[in-house]
């Protein structure tokens, strides 16, 4: 049985069609405006259908605009396939690992198709990720979301005849953030140091006021929300103002977690919502020669943990840097 449609447009002949008005053209900040809210890889099939909205699209000006409206953020960690025998890069949307529904990972190979050494994340900024190689001379800059990548010289001088005791650093405000020491070991006290890469200069941030400080009170460095954060012992800071020691604000105090893991050390803040209520944290404990690392979402209004239904969570290894969440966007790193 032949179903047709009915429709209003069916019944008009080819002379109806062209003697009716022509439909309204919208206007082109409006085009903008609603383009700019479109996912990238949407905004990547739109660039096919002609060669003006592939010109928008691929502007560096729209670039902008739509990362100026981008809500939606991933979860990228770097991880070695046995299957491909060289390094991915794997992605969870973020909106899934916060409210821990199951969905399908994303995979890329990218630079990667061309080295084979082991890598990790060094940070993120505007949809571009930064990744490092352990034997190689260079970094590199990704915007997964494009299929775009950079390859850049290493920085090879370190100030304050200090030494990074993190692998990675932290771009806040222009500028790269690292923890140092003055040796090696971890047990010495550490300072915070500062690139700024418009002059390439260095300069020490000021820490904190710590209201307790122990040999426990293991610190690490991050962003939280465009801000330089810091986590003393279960004490998550973020620094509002740049530079401005002041500016240093008790974000919570991450509850200490029952056992049996109240061995796990909280590694990263990457990245907090709920209205700052809710935090993703790495956790990790060291089981000798393993490492055990999780993923968990802390609420202070209650003080619980969830860990979080990443499927793939127990192949983390710290060679390749810790996971770091990263906005959506259609930056180039050429640009």
């Amino acid at each position: 049985m032949e179903v047709i449609l009915s429709s209003p447009l069916h019944s008009l002949s080819s002379d109806d069609l062209f003697r009716m008005p022509p439909l309204p053209t919208l206007p082109f900040d409006l085009i903008v405006e609603i383009l700019g809210r479109l996912p990238v890889k949407l905004l990547l099939q739109l660039r096919c259908l002609c060669k003006s909205w592939n010109y928008l699209i691929s502007h560096s000006k729209f670039a902008k605009k739509h990362l100026s409206l981008s809500t939606t953020h991933h979860l990228y960690k770097v991880s070695y396939s046995y299957t491909l025998s060289k390094c991915v890069l794997t992605c969870h949307p973020l909106d899934y690992v916060s409210t821990n529904v199951t969905t399908m990972v994303t995979q890329y190979t990218g630079p990667f198709n061309y080295y084979v050494e082991d890598y990790y994340i060094v940070g993120s900024c505007n949809g571009i990720i930064c990744i490092a190689g352990y034997n190689k001379p260079s970094v590199i800059l990704w915007n997964p979301s494009i299929r775009k990548f950079k390859e850049l010289r290493d920085i090879q001088e370190f100030p304050f005849g200090g030494v990074p005791v993190e692998q990675s650093g932290h771009f806040v405000s222009g500028k790269i953030n690292w923890l140092a020491s003055k040796h090696w070991l971890r047990e010495s006290p550490c300072f915070i140091v500062s690139l700024d890469l418009g002059n390439e200069s260095y300069q020490e941030i000021l820490q904190p006021e710590y209201e307790e400080v122990n040999e426990d009170n293991y610190l690490t460095l991050g962003v939280l929300s465009d801000c330089l954060s810091i986590i003393s012992g279960h004490v998550v800071w973020i620094m509002k103002e740049y530079g401005n020691k002041e500016s240093w604000t008790k974000l919570f105090t991450v509850s200490y977690m029952p056992d049996p893991s109240k061995y796990y050390i909280f590694t990263k803040a990457l990245c907090i919502f709920d209205n700052h209520r809710q935090v993703l944290l790495e956790s990790t404990r060291d089981w000798g020669t393993n490492w055990d690392t999780k993923l968990i979402i802390y609420n202070s209004r209650n003080s619980t943990f969830r860990f979080t239904n990443i499927s793939d969570q127990s192949a983390y290894s710290p060679r390749n840097g810790s996971p770091e969440a990263c906005i959506e966007s259609l930056i180039s790193p050429w640009s």
